[in-house]
């Protein structure tokens, strides 16, 4: 058994899975097994090299759904995937940060910063993001942007959004951080990016000081 008791309970929800179809590939020595539920519009990943389930998803232009590939072959050291819409075959490439010149939505979601029923000040937030990394023409990507969300109450609601940037190109001594988040008993951090530029997440630091037991 490899479902987590989230997956387990997400997978309990879809109503129908009698359409659901699996394909696996290997790549940069992670081997991926890549799960779709059309009916449920989603698309979910097991990563067995890390033993890490991720979401994936394809946005068409107009609104997201399940990942568009629906097969995989290998063809002169390349992974191919078949299009679920159309007989194109596309190469799943490392170095191309756009899906089709669709842009790509990069979403993660911490874990809980739980303060133990204690209430806390949340200082800063800081994202060790390989820096630099925006494009050199005018155009998305060149002053990428990390977008980022706080729940204090376990994700159930989110405050506004802030974005900050990792750096234009060249610049290598940008950083991200967020400070003056507020007291809270307990944290939860979402971060979003689109811009079709290589996101690198290296760390992540928070300093909070407990202000009331």
């Amino acid at each position: 058994i490899v479902s987590t008791r989230a997956i387990n309970y997400i997978l309990g929800t879809y109503g129908d899975i009698s359409d659901a179809y699996a394909l696996s590939y290997v790549q940069e020595g992670h081997e991926f097994v890549v799960f779709s539920f059309p009916a449920a519009n989603v698309t979910w990943v097991y990563d067995v090299t890390t033993e890490q389930w991720h979401e994936r998803d394809y946005y068409n232009g107009v609104k997201y759904g399940y990942w568009h590939g629906n097969c995989v072959a290998y063809f002169n050291n390349k992974v191919l995937i078949g299009s679920r819409d159309s007989g194109t075959i596309y190469e799943l490439d490392l170095a191309t940060y756009t899906d089709n010149s669709n842009r790509i939505r990069r979403k993660l979601i911490s874990d809980h910063l739980d303060l133990d029923m204690r209430r806390g000040c949340i200082y800063n937030l800081q994202i060790r993001i390989e820096p630099g990394i925006g494009l050199n023409a005018s155009q998305q990507g060149d002053d990428p942007q990390l977008m980022m969300r706080l729940s204090k109450d376990y994700g159930n609601t989110w405050g506004n959004e802030m974005w900050r940037s990792p750096g234009k190109i060249g610049e290598y001594l940008d950083r991200c951080v967020w400070t003056r988040l507020g007291e809270g008993r307990s944290f939860t951090f979402e971060l979003t990016a689109t811009d079709p530029v290589k996101w690198i997440i290296h760390g992540a630091r928070a300093d909070v000081s407990i202000t009331k037991d």
